[in-house]
């Protein structure tokens, strides 16, 4: 139970703004990526996948929501989905913004004893100047099993619209230390373009990390850079 008190806490807390909120907003996502890249690893043996997002969020700040997304058995303990839930709370103050909250990993079908089901906290603040919007971030995920291991992420972020067209600049890197997976340390980066016409969205981002032959063995394939390609649908 200890280990899931902070997903309750932001669930509870979530539940008790939505009962004094006059109004909340509720955003529908679906996506198809060439290669569903999590943290420079392919969750999808390098093939294509479908993801659908949902969030429910109010004018208070408190946010919650659910990702879900095919995947390969593979990392995964055999499933063949992948299901996310978060709560949170996110502040936008002027040029500046804080997001924190807690979410819980599912991978509906795994083996019992090969799921990587989790749960982590993540904060991260971010300030827009000119237009150009620069973020860092963590993601801590405590030590749950003998699958899921003690685990930090930072990251930092910069988005970059073009004025006057519907394009926009991505650029992300990443470093994570972990006791145990594909590699003990590793760094992961994203250069991206995104291309947005009314409720449409394609994006075009290089991905890798760098992770040598050597360090990665046999899963390479899967860490390796590459082109992917997405395209979204904003369904609400």
């Amino acid at each position: 139970m200890t280990r899931h008190a902070p997903f309750v806490c932001f669930c509870a807390f979530f539940c008790a703004q939505t009962a004094c909120a006059q109004r909340a907003s509720l955003d529908i996502n679906a996506t198809l990526t060439s290669d569903y890249r999590f943290r420079g690893i392919s969750q999808s043996n390098g093939d294509p996948a479908m993801q659908v997002s949902a969030e429910v969020s109010l004018p208070m700040g408190a946010y919650a929501g659910v990702w879900t997304s095919s995947v390969s058995g593979g990392l995964t303990g055999g499933a063949k989905a992948e299901a996310d839930f978060y709560a949170g709370y996110r502040k936008h103050m002027g040029l500046f913004a804080i997001d924190m909250g807690s979410q819980y990993n599912s991978y509906p079908g795994a083996a019992s004893d090969q799921s990587p089901k989790r749960i982590k906290a993540y904060v991260s603040a971010s300030a827009t100047v000119a237009f150009t919007t620069l973020r860092i971030g963590a993601n801590l995920t405590p030590e749950q099993s003998a699958v899921v291991r003690g685990k930090t992420y930072v990251y930092g972020d910069v988005i970059q619209p073009i004025p006057r067209f519907p394009i926009t600049l991505r650029g992300h890197f990443g470093h994570t230390w972990a006791n145990t997976g594909v590699a003990p340390n590793y760094s992961d980066y994203l250069a991206g373009v995104d291309y947005t016409r009314k409720k449409w969205t394609l994006e075009a981002a290089y991905v890798g990390t760098d992770m040598s032959r050597a360090m990665a063995g046999a899963l390479y394939t899967l860490v390796r850079p590459k082109v992917q390609l997405s395209l979204s649908y904003q369904l609400k």
